[in-house]
């Protein structure tokens, strides 16, 4: 693949990454509030075991873009900033965290979804506190995915300000989804009742995430915006 390749399917892994994830969380039902009973959870995967297993599978697909568009990402920043500047590291590292915490987050859910559709124990003896265990540890691993989520985009937006990459707007505005990311991520550690509030804020984090990303891969795409790192070299002369 070369070099025009590259950037090109970099910032196309970014917007699959974004209609994945968009599919994979909307193609289901609104799951149980947090402080639904333990047989409402049970009867939630009961009722639609095959189309959560569907929904963690793409949203697993969807790790794999984002993948390549935090890499390509990398390559971008790498070449704008100055030799003693780590934020493209930042930006590797953080969006490679998030990619990995976000693949790991679908175990729970994958698990009694798989349960369900095998009519096991697990999830038809709802007394037995495993239904309820894994349900919190997907809602914990979710408030972690946020937070890290703020630190991805606030690591890249930071460097957008700079100039560094896209548009300084661009940046501003990740900034502010960072920042309630944060706050969603670190409230939901202590909500043990259904909190709309925290809910909303959650949802505006997630999809402000998503459209960062989906501009940040359009404003790649477009051939005047082309990153350094990118731009022929003219071959040495010999």
């Amino acid at each position: 693949m070369d070099d025009k390749g590259w950037e090109r399917y970099g910032a196309v892994g970014g917007i699959v990454f974004v209609v994945l994830l968009l599919l994979s969380t909307f193609m289901v039902s609104q799951p149980p509030h947090v402080d639904a009973s333990t047989l409402k959870i049970a009867k939630y995967f009961l009722d639609h075991p095959n189309r959560i297993l569907a929904s963690q599978m793409i949203g697993a697909f969807a790790v794999l873009g984002f993948v390549w568009f935090v890499a390509h990402l990398r390559t971008t920043l790498k070449a704008a900033e100055s030799v003693s500047d780590g934020l493209s590291s930042l930006v590797f590292g953080s969006g490679i965290a998030l990619a990995a915490l976000g693949a790991l987050a679908s175990v729970p859910n994958a698990v009694l979804a798989y349960a369900a559709k095998q009519k096991s124990e697990i999830i038809t003896n709802a007394g037995s506190g495993i239904v309820r265990g894994l349900f919190d540890v997907n809602l914990m691993l979710g408030n972690v995915l946020t937070i890290l989520l703020g630190l991805f985009v606030a690591a890249a937006a930071y460097a957008m300000v700079r100039r560094e990459v896209a548009v300084p707007w661009l940046g501003f505005a990740g900034l502010v989804v960072a920042v309630i990311a944060f706050v969603a991520g670190a409230t939901g550690f202590f909500v043990t009742k259904n909190n709309g509030g925290v809910t909303a804020l959650g949802l505006i984090a997630f999809l402000g995430f998503l459209a960062f990303v989906a501009v940040t891969c359009i404003w790649m795409l477009m051939p005047a915006h082309r990153a350094p790192a990118y731009r022929a070299v003219p071959a040495p002369v010999t």
